[in-house]
């Protein structure tokens, strides 16, 4: 009784409309309802279809610098991956992790220019575009499912929760194949997962991996909640960390 009592706030909530906001976004960058970049969007808002968040550190190119937030990126480039920028990169480039948009997932001529083979699909209704396709492989996480599983007052099951698809992203670029994380934007719910596997790779805290990841696709922003579903994995993390304490003797 006492653990639904506890999640019963979080049951009863109204869930937020991603896909509403994600409208909102496109109305506001001057976009068609379906969202797809072009020239202008890139150019004045540095929204694309797609943005590299995560490169494997050792299939990644040699000698690529990142593109920017500092030193610190420059370091992580060197051992966790990092983001960048530039077509350049990507032909020369190994396995690597990209946010966007549902124009990026349903392209096959975008996912080949930057040789994706799996899609993480971040919405609970959007169909997989290429389902079938036996180039692309597909894994479909629902962001949604926090709201009716996890009580955010607390991390229990926050790293649960997002392990499957972590330890399923991991497989891909381990064995050198690209990923891209999509809802209809690659704002929200994408960009919220995107920030969650950035935080698991590169071994950084929830608000350097959103400051990481904005500065990689500018579009991304875990609203509401969302940022506290990555407060909650950071603290999570942390915790798996810290060795059990023993008794005295």
């Amino acid at each position: 009784m006492a653990r639904a009592s506890r999640l019963e706030p979080r049951e009863s909530a109204e869930r937020p409309d991603y896909d509403e906001e994600a409208r909102k976004l496109f109305a506001a960058l001057n976009l068609t309802p379906g969202g797809a970049a072009n020239d202008e969007s890139s150019r004045l808002h540095s929204y694309r279809n797609l943005d590299i968040v995560w490169r494997h550190p050792t299939t990644g190119a040699r000698g690529v610098q990142p593109g920017g937030f500092g030193g610190m990126l420059g370091r992580l480039q060197l051992r966790h991956g990092t983001c960048v920028h530039g077509l350049d990169f990507v032909r020369r480039a190994g396995a690597q992790v990209f946010i966007g948009n549902a124009t990026a997932s349903s392209q096959k001529g975008i996912l080949q220019k930057n040789r994706i083979t799996h899609i993480v699909n971040c919405t609970s209704d959007m169909v997989n575009a290429l389902e079938g396709d036996p180039s692309i492989a597909y894994y479909r996480f629902d962001l949604y499912k926090f709201f009716a599983t996890l009580d955010l007052r607390s991390t229990r099951g926050v790293l649960e929760f997002f392990l499957p698809v972590f330890q399923w992203i991991d497989a891909a670029v381990n064995s050198g194949q690209s990923v891209l994380i999509h809802c209809l934007a690659g704002a929200h719910r994408a960009g919220t997962t995107g920030v969650a596997y950035v935080m698991h790779a590169a071994d950084l805290d929830h608000q350097t991996a959103i400051a990481a990841c904005k500065r990689c696709r500018p579009v991304v922003d875990p609203i509401g909640d969302l940022t506290n579903l990555l407060a909650q994995l950071d603290l999570a993390r942390q915790q798996r960390k810290i060795p059990a304490s023993h008794p005295a003797a």
